[in-house]
């Protein structure tokens, strides 16, 4: 008799093999390789605080923003932040993605010679490294779009909030798809970045916004879920108030699910009591997403795993929600037709 961890395994081999994949929530800095973390750290001269992190320990989501410091320590040159790009694309098309939304914050760092440009401008020429010119086009082995996001807790003022619109809708030509709100889902308030996103809205881009990660936020969530951002990342405590609850259900806006981040930073107490089970249940529109492979040492094809062990999804119930996600995506209408039509397909072979 196989044990769990092997029905586990050969699950997510099974969705690998099928190559269907779409991630459309994952940070860039949070999916470096441990070899590329640790020879970059080496180079600053942290390689020593890079070893001591301890990735399976326990970790709440707060003490998971500091584990992002020393990323963006160590990560923040043209060189670093192309080779990292480039190395996440190929490590989704490896675990079977077919299409992958990769979100950044832009950085400056000027006594490195990063500006937001050319970060925004290393991200994209590693994606295109990857995938080809503009992130592919739906028929290569996979293809990538990007999603600029805005941080809580350091775009505190409306000129930094405004600029990483500017760099977005100056970048759509080369794959910038979307904007995403996050970080620190304390600092700040949703009054400060409404303005911005209604004006990327208004200019076409995807908007995806981190909503209910912690606990008493209940009056900000329900703002944000009635000015109803394209996709809602997270939602653990929204599940947990029947009014937010009830509005989001509602609202039928699409929400990014990460099952080991939520358990990992215990948002969720296991799997089991995951509210993955409640959204499925009730058919919010859902995707299963990583958020950050490294930090939490999972893969696309895992989260399916354990969709399957904990919930019963089948080799069919997550194709059809990579389909889902893909209609859900922020990609051009031509290549997300041409993603629908290979996932469809596959279906029919």
């Amino acid at each position: 008799m196989l044990s769990s961890g092997d029905a586990c395994a050969r699950f997510a081999s099974a969705v690998r093999d099928m190559a269907v994949g779409v991630d459309v929530h994952c940070h860039i800095n949070g999916c470096v390789r441990d070899d590329t973390l640790l020879e970059l750290a080496s180079a600053r001269g942290l390689g020593e605080e890079a070893r001591a992190l301890v990735l399976d320990a326990p970790r709440d989501l707060m003490s998971c923003f500091e584990i992002f410091k020393l990323i963006h320590e160590v990560c923040t040159t043209r060189e670093a932040v192309r080779r990292i790009a480039r190395e996440v694309v190929m490590d989704f098309a490896a675990d079977g993605a077919l299409y992958v939304e990769l979100r950044t914050t832009p950085k400056n760092a000027p006594e490195r010679g990063v500006t937001k440009d050319s970060y925004v401008e290393a991200v994209l020429d590693g994606v295109e490294d990857a995938c080809g010119v503009g992130g592919g086009d739906g028929t290569g082995k996979i293809t990538a779009r990007v999603i600029l996001s805005i941080d809580r807790g350091r775009d505190d003022t409306a000129a930094k909030i405004n600029e990483t619109i500017e760099l977005a809708l100056r970048n759509r030509h080369r794959g910038v798809v979307g904007i995403d709100l996050s970080g620190d889902p304390k600092a700040g308030s949703w009054d400060m970045y409404e303005p911005a996103l209604q004006r990327a809205r208004d200019a076409g881009l995807g908007i995806a916004v981190h909503c209910g990660e912690v606990a008493n936020t209940e009056d900000e969530q329900r703002q944000i879920i009635s000015w109803a951002p394209d996709r809602l990342g997270h939602c653990v405590f929204t599940v947990r108030d029947a009014a937010c609850y009830d509005a989001l259900r509602a609202s039928h806006i699409p929400v990014e699910l990460c099952l080991t981040s939520n358990v990992f930073t215990k948002s969720n107490e296991s799997y089991a009591s995951h509210h993955f089970k409640i959204l499925r249940r009730d058919a919010v529109p859902l995707c299963i997403c990583t958020d950050d492979t490294w930090v939490f040492r999972t893969t696309l094809s895992r989260e399916c795993a354990i969709a399957h062990t904990h919930f019963g999804l089948s080799l069919e119930d997550i194709r059809s929600i990579m389909a889902d996600a893909v209609r859900f995506s922020f990609v051009e209408t031509p290549v997300k037709t041409k993603l629908l039509a290979r996932i469809q397909g596959d279906t029919a072979s």
